[in-house]
């Protein structure tokens, strides 16, 4: 049994308060996907408030379809308050499998599974809060030059220069060779500059520990795989806005 996933399962519920309520339903979906979750602590409070409605609960909730829903009264009927209260006593590995009704071996995989994807949403909303250049593409026009295409695309005479049919597309194929595919949908994505995004996210592999194939997957391409002439752009773009 690896002591030091243990004690990271432990330390992830001792600080549930910490995390945002996107990353704490994310995790609950992932943990409810593989598991039927169960409370280990009675609240004291006589009074609850709802995490998803923000109103006061005097008695257990009864909106089954609620994400946060967890038939156990004694937790008001919701997996937050439950996990919010287990936050004042950090659990043991076989109180979280008791509570969760699976091996520590599941929880092991499955809480991986979970600090995955809320280091991706992570990673997504630093690059949108911090972008240094804003923008959106419009519909209808050459995605690298900036002409307007809107009948070619709507009749679709030229399929290899279309990205998506009556929206996205090239003028020639000169203009597809200085703007790849993969770098419009990462700006598209994001709304600002592919030098950034790439950037952005790769520099969290020494921050907060994600791996190249997470990154990957993220970007869609992989971003240390660049031909000469990308790498010398994202390098030139460091430079010009002195991130290091």
């Amino acid at each position: 049994m690896n002591s030091e996933k243990l004690k990271n399962i432990s330390d992830s519920i001792g600080n549930w308060a910490s995390i945002t309520n996107e990353s704490k339903l994310q995790t609950i979906r992932s943990l409810k996907s593989i598991a039927t979750i169960d409370t280990c602590q009675i609240p004291k409070d006589s009074e609850m408030s709802c995490p998803e409605h923000n109103h006061v609960m005097s008695s257990p909730c009864n909106l089954s379809q609620c994400p946060f829903y967890l038939s156990n009264p004694k937790s008001f009927n919701c997996i937050y308050h439950s996990l919010d209260n287990a936050k004042k006593k950090k659990l043991t590995p076989n109180e979280i499998s008791t509570c969760l009704g699976i091996t520590v071996n599941q929880i092991n995989q499955h809480l991986s599974s979970a600090i995955q994807k809320i280091r991706l949403v992570k990673i997504e909303d630093d690059i949108a809060a911090e972008r240094l250049n804003k923008f959106t593409y419009l519909e209808g026009s050459c995605i690298n030059c900036g002409v307007d295409i809107e009948d070619e695309l709507d009749l679709g005479l030229s399929p290899s220069l279309i990205i998506e049919h009556g929206k996205w597309g090239y003028c020639s194929d000169d203009c597809k060779k200085q703007k790849l595919p993969w770098k419009f949908k990462l700006e598209r994505k994001h709304s600002t500059d592919w030098e950034y995004v790439i950037i952005k996210a790769t520099s969290y592999i020494s921050t907060i520990k994600a791996t190249s194939k997470e990154i990957e997957g993220l970007l869609g391409i992989d971003p240390f795989s660049l031909n000469e002439k990308d790498k010398i752009s994202v390098s030139v773009y460091k430079k010009i806005y002195s991130i290091y």
